[in-house]
């Protein structure tokens, strides 16, 4: 999802003429589809001749990812003079970014320019941004001018509201900025979906059939049926509150640092599933069928009926509640770490193993 601004007045003019029946050079440039029969010419054999327009004003997207200035241009026709292009982003008179495009020809061509997180963050006021064209006749044969029919600037688009039923068939569905309420029915089947810095609200049904569903930073709601089917399924930081439903067909499932919540019903089926620091709540009815399953570090609530069956179950170091129902079918299954020399503080009951080996130690 993103917002644009779009040329919505004139601030330098300089030779330039608009072609085509708009009577501002701006109003040649805004359009969401792109139509060559309206554009902005320069003086022939133009000498630094500039044209520079207002943006309409946008929402500082609070992120300096996925910034894309678009605009279109040519040579008014091919061979004669050469005429090299100057194109820059402001933010009223300094510079963003600037970039040169050097004898320019005929037919139409259309950049994007996707700026690096540096020069985004050079951006402190999104409603005072201007594009500048300048055009430098550098010598040659016929006399010749520049072109420019499309211009705009993309941004993501800040999110604190209700998402309902997003999809994305073969690219990305990314939110790169604060998400403060729900998002539900969010799918991604070729592609990938992620969701970066802090979730304060609910991410519901969310699955990646073929990419990877990514969900990097601080989370404080409610994760609920969330699915890759060949791709990673990426829980990273902070968790606080609940994991639900959770699997990867054939990818793996990735749940690190603090968790403090529940998590219940989480499987991986070809690859891993691993939870990695400091948990605090509970898990249930975990599984991985041919993968490996791993806890490490300090599990401090209750673990219930987690099972693998080809690879390896393991939980390390503390193990300060609960652990029951554990199952290994093919692989090991090893409880070790400081609190099983003491004793166990809760329950291991009961431990089964086919084909495998049980050990209770602290190696």
């Amino acid at each position: 999802m993103a917002q644009f601004a779009r040329p919505d007045s004139d601030v330098t003019t300089g030779g330039w003429t608009p072609n085509g029946g708009p009577v501002s050079l701006f109003d040649t440039l805004n359009e969401i589809v792109i139509d060559d029969a309206d554009f902005s010419e320069s003086a022939n054999n133009p000498t630094a001749d500039l044209m520079e327009v207002g943006l309409s004003s946008i929402d500082d997207p609070v992120g300096n990812t996925g910034h894309v200035l678009r605009y279109r241009y040519q040579k008014d026709a091919a061979a004669g003079r050469q005429i090299d292009l100057t194109v820059s982003l402001l933010e009223g008179a300094d510079v963003i970014a600037s970039f040169v495009h050097v004898n320019i020809g005929n037919p139409w061509v259309t950049q994007a320019q996707l700026l690096t997180s540096p020069q985004a963050d050079a951006i402190t006021d999104y409603t005072d941004l201007r594009i500048r064209f300048t055009a430098n006749d550098v010598g040659g044969g016929a006399a010749r001018a520049a072109q420019v029919s499309f211009a705009e600037f993309e941004i993501p688009l800040q999110l604190s509201g209700t998402i309902v039923s997003v999809s994305t068939l073969l690219g990305t569905l990314e939110a790169a900025v604060p998400l403060a309420g729900v998002i539900p029915g969010q799918s991604a089947l070729s592609g990938s979906m992620i969701a970066t810095v802090p979730l304060a609200g609910n991410v519901l049904s969310v699955s990646a059939l073929a990419g990877s569903l990514n969900i990097p930073r601080v989370l404080q709601g409610l994760i609920a049926g969330q699915s890759a089917l060949t791709g990673d399924l990426p829980v990273v930081r902070t968790l606080g509150g609940v994991v639900s439903a959770v699997s990867a067909l054939q990818g793996r499932i990735l749940l690190q640092h603090e968790i403090a919540g529940v998590i219940a019903a989480v499987s991986s089926l070809s690859g891993s599933l691993s939870v990695d620091f400091a948990m605090s709540g509970t898990i249930e009815a975990t599984s991985d069928l041919e993968g490996f399953l791993r806890r490490s570090f300090r599990l401090r609530g209750i673990s219930n009926t987690f099972s693998s069956a080809e690879g390896m179950l393991r939980v390390a170091f503390m193990v300060a509640g609960l652990i029951e129902a554990q199952a290994i079918l093919d692989g090991r299954l090893r409880i070790n770490g400081e609190q099983i020399t003491t004793g166990v503080g809760g329950k291991v009951n009961p431990l089964v193993t086919v084909g495998g080996k049980v050990a209770v130690s602290n190696e």
